[in-house]
């Protein structure tokens, strides 16, 4: 709680991650792969742990009517009261408030939302290959990553951006396994969707 960055100069120190890993993680799992590609991956997967539970504990405590100092007292079970302080100081900071606007501004703005989480594409596109048998194309990668469990598009506008990728996969000429702005997906005007 006490960092304002899971990462960076002001985030957790890593003598402070690296001392977790070495005496809580380490002998309570078994990595099959090398330490230093197991110590990336707990460091990015607490990252996002971390992140989402400092959001969720701002969702639930917060409340716009009180003033700070009526949320600074309403503290979580479980949280320093310290921590919380801080935490609740950072969250009415003048830069923290802008960069929450700033983002609220941004997320309605995007059209097309995907359904990828925070996998990587080439992740994915591995994870298809063994899927199928066949790599992907960029094409095909971006229908699999904006269609839901179901299988259905997630809206209008990714659905009529996917049709026209199908179209232009089975009328490409050039390769479309390679990253180009002549294949299906570079061919796509996605400006005219906002």
């Amino acid at each position: 709680m006490d960092y304002d960055r899971w990462s960076g100069p002001s985030g957790v120190p890593k003598a402070y991650f690296d001392d977790c890993f070495e005496t809580i993680l380490k002998p309570r799992f078994y990595f099959k792969i090398n330490e230093a590609s197991a110590k990336r991956y707990c460091k990015l997967s607490m990252g996002r742990k971390w992140a989402a539970n400092r959001q969720s504990l701002w969702n639930e405590f917060n409340d716009p009517t009180k003033t700070r100092d009526e949320i600074i007292k309403n503290v979580p079970i479980g949280i320093d009261k310290d921590q919380w302080a801080r935490f609740v100081h950072y969250r009415h900071k003048p830069s923290t408030l802008e960069l929450c606007r700033r983002n609220k501004e941004i997320r309605s703005k995007q059209v097309i939302p995907h359904t990828s989480g925070s996998k990587a594409n080439p992740r994915r596109r591995n994870e298809l290959l063994l899927e199928t048998g066949k790599l992907p194309s960029r094409g095909q990668l971006y229908i699999e990553t904006h269609k839901r469990k179901d299988r259905s598009f997630v809206n209008e506008a990714t659905k009529t951006v996917a049709e026209k990728i199908e179209v232009g996969l089975t009328q490409s000429i050039v390769d479309e396994y390679e990253v180009s702005p002549l294949d299906a997906v570079g061919t796509q005007d996605f400006k005219l969707l906002v």
